[in-house]
């Protein structure tokens, strides 16, 4: 039968949207007059305008596919001219009907492209005007930086000048609430470590006044920097891997970027512990909590002038800009603001440097490294790696890599969402997009893949004999015990996992561990009578303790400690990152290690 394609001319289409739209709820205000909203209200409407992004995503997927149709019939229709069979000639009834199928399939296409674009404009401007509305000032959050330092000084007694820029640039006020304590934690930072005290800055030959600056800089379409600087001692490279391997982050005769190790849960090059610095665990919050919203950091540093650390981020959370790949069967986005270039490479441009492998960059020596490895996703049978091979160029605080993959398929727009709170740390993985027909795909952490290449620990401490540490994990409830399970493999680690104290206790007799971590409400042994018994134990006595629980009186948490615990954790102010700092903080230790 003949083939129907339904259709109207575009000025019918045009026509009857415009009959059938609903009329405004109100008559536009003007300029000058503002409107309050509930900040909720205009969180649901920028959710319902970021599904639309699927809508155009759909949308563009079903363009693309009725264009393959439509190559395909023009093909068939060519080889049909091409080999008519020779004596019976073809009914031209039939040719007419091809014919008539060809046009009809073309006016679809058309259709389809208009509405994409159509609906593409128009995504744009819906959400271009819902995140205007939550854009802020940064100004109030300079001002705030501005009133922290000056306190912070006068408590050090250090004379200090700060100044601020770029204050009346806007950005998403989620964003800034973030930003707010890494912020000032880099702003305790400059002026504790790296200005120097009136006497020393004379002695150096500088102004006695030490300078702090907090700027904040635009950085093209949707990419924004806050730069905290100090013109004090710098930061003293040297004393960062000595330190890393006294509190052993890295092996003895392992040479690592000590810039990077500055992010390195539990590295201090202090002796002792202050209000304002010595724990060292700041700067690994700082970068994590950065890398929540998509951001990087990086650090500048010259000795005897001063650091800048560079905080880079989206002006939004809801979408960024991605680049698509594929590699050993499975779809996989970069976020394109850490991309520096897309190649192809081949295989003789590979070198060997030190026994790793490494390709000449922009003059620059980077390592290479197939990301289907890095990853641990199985090779596909039978499938070959074609010379030269697409690659991806990845840059982040000074540092790049690349990576081979399979197929590069270009940037989009992508609709952004975090992987919830059970899955926030796995490893490469920044969080989880959706592209055409509602297909999830993972988002990678560049700062973690570079981490890999140069051959970091940062998801994990690793001991000076490269051990990993074995955990054990105590709690009755199996929900939780499953997700902190989960949580301490994803950092790197080895975990056993017991139901209740008295089986605990019975893994610890014929187990070695590294630490415990254990609920304090169990029946039969509680988390406070298995934390005695660890005490008293001979063997066990050193063996780190957290415990986690819901008894939130403070006299519970003083019997805790008094106890022996390492640490008193409240289930209701649970965050992984809490958790994996004082864990990390602990097994790093080499005086927290159980004796063997």
């Amino acid at each position: 039968p003949p083939l129907a394609i339904p259709d109207k001319p575009a000025s019918e289409r045009e026509e009857f949207l415009r009959e059938a739209a609903p009329p405004p709820l109100m008559t536009p205000r003007g300029s000058g007059e503002t409107l309050r909203i509930a900040s909720e209200k205009l969180d649901s409407l920028l959710r319902r305008g970021e599904q639309l992004v699927l809508a155009r995503l759909n949308s563009l997927q079903r363009w693309n596919e009725a264009r393959e149709m439509e190559n395909q019939l023009e093909q068939f229709r060519r080889h049909w001219d091409d080999h008519e069979p020779s004596p019976a000639p073809r009914p031209d009834a039939d040719r007419e009907e091809l014919r008539r199928i060809m046009a009809g399939l073309q006016r679809h296409v058309r259709n389809l492209a208009a509405d994409h674009h159509e609906l593409d404009a128009q995504l744009g401007v819906l959400l271009d005007e819902v995140k205007s509305a939550r854009l802020a000032p940064v100004r109030p959050l300079l001002e705030e930086l501005e009133m922290a330092a000056r306190r912070i000084a006068r408590q050090l007694g250090k004379k200090v000048r700060i100044s601020t820029h770029g204050g009346e640039l806007e950005l998403d006020r989620n964003i800034m609430e973030v930003l707010k304590d890494p912020l000032i934690h880099l702003v305790r930072n400059a002026l504790d470590h790296g200005l120097e005290r009136s006497d020393e800055r004379r002695a150096a030959n500088k102004p006695e006044e030490g300078r702090l600056q907090l700027g904040v800089t635009s950085r093209g379409t949707g990419v924004m920097e806050f730069r905290v600087a100090d013109d004090g001692r710098g930061i003293q490279t040297v004393e960062v891997l000595e330190a890393a391997r006294q509190q052993g982050l890295i092996a003895e005769g392992v040479d690592m970027d000590s810039l990077d190790l500055i992010f390195s849960s539990g590295l201090s090059t202090r002796s002792e512990v202050s209000d304002l610095s010595g724990r060292g665990l700041g700067m690994a919050i700082v970068r994590e909590r950065v890398e929540l919203i998509k951001g990087t950091v990086r650090v500048q540093t010259q000795i005897g002038e001063g650091t800048t650390f560079i905080l880079s981020m989206p002006t939004s959370l809801a979408t960024f800009d991605g680049l698509l790949v594929r590699e050993r069967g499975r779809f996989l986005v970069f976020p394109l603001a850490g991309v520096e270039a897309v190649a192809r490479v081949y295989a003789r441009e590979i070198r060997s440097v030190e026994g790793s492998q490494v390709i000449l960059f922009r003059g620059v020596l980077a390592p290479i490294s197939r990301l289907g490895q890095v990853l641990e996703i199985p090779v596909v049978p039978g499938e070959t790696q074609p010379d030269p091979t697409p690659a991806v160029v990845v840059s982040a605080g000074g540092r790049k890599a690349c990576f081979l993959v399979d197929e590069i398929f270009g940037s989009q727009e992508v609709l952004s969402r975090d992987l919830g709170p059970q899955l926030r740390r796995v490893r490469y993985t920044s969080g989880a997009c959706m592209i055409g027909y509602r297909q999830v795909v993972p988002v990678l952490n560049v700062t973690d893949l570079l981490t890999f290449v140069r051959g970091g620990a940062r998801a994990g401490p690793t001991t000076t004999t490269a051990r990993i540490p074995n955990l054990l994990a105590v709690d009755d409830s199996i929900t939780t015990r499953t997700l902190m399970r989960g949580l301490l493999e994803a950092g790197g680690y080895r975990v056993r996992a017991a139901a209740d104290g008295m089986q605990a206790w019975e893994l610890l007799q014929h187990e070695d561990f590294d630490l415990v971590v254990s609920d304090v409400d169990m029946p039969g042994m509680t988390g406070f009578d298995l934390t005695t018994r660890i005490r008293n134990h001979p063997r066990l006595g050193r063996l780190p303790v957290i415990l986690v629980t819901g008894q939130e009186r403070p006299e519970d948490r003083q019997r805790g400690l008094e106890l022996g615990a390492n640490a008193y954790i409240l289930k209701s102010r649970f965050d992984e990152g809490i958790l994996m700092n004082t864990v990390e903080k602990l097994v790093g230790s080499a005086d927290a290690v159980s004796t063997r």
